[in-house]
């Protein structure tokens, strides 16, 4: 005999799912943030900021504004995953896969070793994305009707 779950158990360990991954977006948006102010004050404390200072060290300046702009993506997207919101997990997918194309490019210009936990932790977070779970809390509720079927 299979007793199929109940299915306020369902919505429960979807809602526990979802409240696992916004935390787990929002602890890489505090990373994100955290690697944005060390990039830019980092370079602050070793030189002036003056427009010149800028251009020479463009690099620098450019990944420090990448990923505060991934950091402020990422925080929209907890609040919209952790309101259940439907495109949240379309704008998780595309921060997950930003964040991935900005380590790709920072780890061929500089090999620096925190690279190799960002592409980690954001390669676990399109799997956890991917999860059934997650993705059917994203769906419609109401069943889209085949045009055939009239």
């Amino acid at each position: 005999m299979s007793s199929s779950p109940k299915p306020d158990s369902v919505t429960l360990a979807r809602r526990r799912t979802l409240v696992i991954l916004g935390l787990l977006l929002l602890l890489q948006a505090i990373g994100l943030f955290g690697l944005g102010s060390s990039y830019l004050f980092g370079f602050a404390l070793s030189a002036s900021l003056t427009p010149d200072s800028l251009i020479l060290n463009l690099p620098r300046t450019l990944f420090s504004g990448a990923f505060t702009l991934l950091a402020l993506l990422a925080l929209l997207t907890t609040i919209s995953v952790l309101r259940f919101r439907r495109l949240a997990w379309t704008s998780a997918m595309a921060v997950q896969g930003l964040c991935l194309l900005v380590a790709l490019t920072l780890y061929l210009r500089e090999r620096p070793a925190f690279i190799y936990f960002i592409m980690l932790h954001s390669l676990f977070m399109v799997y956890i994305l991917n999860l059934s779970d997650v993705q059917a809390a994203f769906r419609p509720k109401t069943p889209i009707l085949d045009p055939r079927d009239r």
